[in-house]
């Protein structure tokens, strides 16, 4: 039977080598006859570019359900609770397989992959008895696990093992990034999708963690630098403890130091509740405009960003509106093309006081109507909400609605719609227009 496969072989074998070189001597006569034959250049393409571009010919069926439910017209649900009913119980299956994975590691010693796979593995549990050194604690810090980061970096001092400065400082970020806990896991997609409404009602509510293991590390640095202040700055602006990043910002400027731009960028959103008043507010955001300027530090896109941010919080004047427009133009000199989330901040500028109407939301819907939109900023998934009430409450113009809609369901802008409240919010107020 062996021979037989090695004759068939050497059969198939020899018969290529003859297609080959029938092909070779073909293109020899072609080039001898003076045919030119132009050879075209290598495009370097992704793995999933053919995938891609097939897909491209199959339009989706806008009136089916997503694909994560059941096509089975018995299962598919057909209002808002059942979607998240449906979609949150289909994940909590998958979790509670993670959690007997990880209550009863002894029961699952086989390997089920090779090379193994992380996830599909007991999570590790560190104690006084394992091995550890810095490397690590690097390597928990790069998976983001901030508990297990706390303990190990806790066992490593109590052991007496020296940490350098620059694994600190990584330390320092992710737990200023995520306020001292362990961030929902990205394989829950289903609870992100559902939560995420729950974050936006904390948006200006006090959330850091004062007495947590940021703050402690932060204390033992012997000589914090410019980067460690950058980095305290900005976890605590993120989770709204203005009053203490604004008294850093300016500790950090007293010592001379040069932060980071998005340093920068958080030390402007301080404004919200360090100072009062519109003039007041805009003095404060000058001061560090000011003081970029001098560090030769340029804005980018997440300072104008951040300023209007501020404005838009400010009582409903003409003031912010001159400031918001100014601040656009100088963005411009730079450069700097506004993103989604600077023109919802626009919106509610410009369309607070609903007595004297503004058109601004035409003014934008001409401006990115013909571009490709991508997600540059958190706040751009706000836009598209924002532009449906805007249509309903203040404009109360159908034809605007229709624009923004039609804007939304083109090529991937639907990814910008955010989370389940909003995507519910914008097609509410898309039916109430009409």
């Amino acid at each position: 039977m062996l021979n037989n496969y090695r004759s068939a072989f050497l059969r198939k074998s020899n018969k290529n080598i003859q297609l080959l070189r029938l092909s070779s001597s073909t293109l020899e006569k072609s080039s001898s006859n003076g045919i030119k034959i132009d050879i075209p250049k290598y495009i370097n393409r992704g793995p999933t570019d053919i995938l891609k571009a097939i897909s491209s010919t199959v339009q989706r069926d806008p009136t089916a359900a997503h694909y994560k439910y059941h096509d089975d017209p018995y299962l598919i649900p057909v209002s808002n609770f059942q979607k998240r009913a449906y979609a949150l119980s289909q994940e909590s299956g998958r979790k509670a397989a993670h959690w007997i994975l990880n209550q009863n590691p002894e029961l699952f010693n086989h390997k089920v992959a090779f090379p193994p796979i992380e996830k599909f593995c007991p999570k590790v549990v560190y104690d006084e008895n394992c091995e550890l050194d810095e490397n690590e604690l690097k390597i928990i810090i790069e998976k983001s696990n901030v508990s297990d980061a706390i303990t190990v970096h806790n066992l490593l001092t109590k052991k007496g093992i020296e940490i350098s400065s620059d694994t600190q400082q990584s330390l320092l970020e992710l737990l200023c990034f995520y306020n001292n806990q362990d961030n929902l896991e990205e394989d829950w997609i289903e609870e992100r999708w559902y939560t995420q409404a729950n974050k936006d009602r904390e948006e200006f509510r006090n959330t850091w963690k004062s007495n947590g293991f940021a703050m402690t590390l932060f204390s033992t640095i012997k000589s914090p630098n410019s980067h460690h202040y950058s980095i305290i700055i900005q976890g605590m602006a993120k989770y709204n403890q203005f009053e203490e990043a604004y008294k850093l910002y300016k500790e950090a400027n007293e010592k001379g130091f040069i932060l980071t731009i998005n340093a920068y960028n958080s030390a402007i959103r301080t404004a919200v509740y360090v100072k009062e008043g519109a003039d007041h507010k805009w003095l404060h955001i000058q001061e560090i405009l000011t003081q970029m300027n001098d560090s030769g530090v340029p804005m980018n896109l997440w300072t104008l960003n951040s300023i209007l941010s501020v404005l838009s919080t400010m009582a409903t004047n003409s003031e912010p509106k001159k400031y918001a427009l100014k601040t656009i133009a100088e963005a411009k000199q730079f450069g700097i093309e506004p993103s989604l989330a600077s023109y919802y901040y626009l919106i509610q500028i410009f369309c607070a006081d609903r007595k004297n109407k503004s058109t601004i939301l035409v003014d934008i819907l001409n401006v990115i109507e013909e571009k490709s939109l991508n997600i540059k900023d958190l706040a751009d998934i706000n836009f598209f909400t924002a532009a449906m009430e805007n249509c309903r409450y203040h404009l109360q113009n159908v034809d605007v609605a229709l624009r923004v809609h039609s804007i939304l369901l083109k090529q991937n802008n639907y990814n910008l719609i955010g989370d389940s409240y909003r995507e519910s919010s914008a097609f509410v107020c898309y039916i109430m227009s009409k």
